[in-house]
């Protein structure tokens, strides 16, 4: 190790934070330091993310993804949930979900989105969504627009208003 980077290590570690979250916050830090960056790695999972987000639907394992990238499978998996904080099954869900809202925000029927963006079927899409986000689809896309007030720690549901009609003078 040189002797600038040993310096940039030992400044490193004398000013962070003990817990795990500092421990979290230095690690690429610590790893740079140390010589443990490999940008190849990174380009390669960039690439499938990128690859993942553009064509969420496009039938493809994960020992495909690896085999693109030229790693194992097991390693492709490490390195991928280290990247992206999750495994790659839960990342391409994430990515279909998030091709088939915009697609619904955009017009389309819960439907179609659901069977473009990858899912086998509305039904998969539904049980899939339910399970994310608590609520099936057509209450946040199909139907009336929900409004939610307050802060994250205290926000409640609303009605959606009333159009003029239904006001009484």
């Amino acid at each position: 190790m040189a002797a600038e980077a040993e310096e940039d290590l030992i400044a490193l570690l004398a000013g962070m934070d003990r817990s795990a979250e500092g421990w979290r916050a230095a690690s690429s830090g610590v790893a740079a330091a140390l010589g443990f960056e490999n940008s190849r790695t990174d380009d390669r999972t960039a690439a499938v993310v990128q690859r993942l987000l553009r064509a969420p639907a496009l039938e493809s394992d994960t020992a495909a993804l690896a085999a693109q990238t030229g790693l194992s499978v097991s390693r492709f998996q490490h390195l991928f949930k280290a990247a992206t904080g999750v495994p790659v099954r839960r990342f391409r869900l994430w990515a279909r979900m998030r091709r088939a809202i915009a697609m619904s925000v955009a017009g389309a029927t819960i439907t179609h989105a659901a069977l473009e963006a990858g899912f086998s079927s509305p039904a998969h899409f539904a049980a899939a969504f339910r399970k994310m986000f608590g609520m099936a689809p057509t209450q946040l896309l199909g139907g009336a627009p929900i409004f939610v007030e307050g802060d994250d720690r205290r926000s409640r549901v609303l009605d959606p208003p009333r159009s003029p009609a239904h006001i009484r003078s």
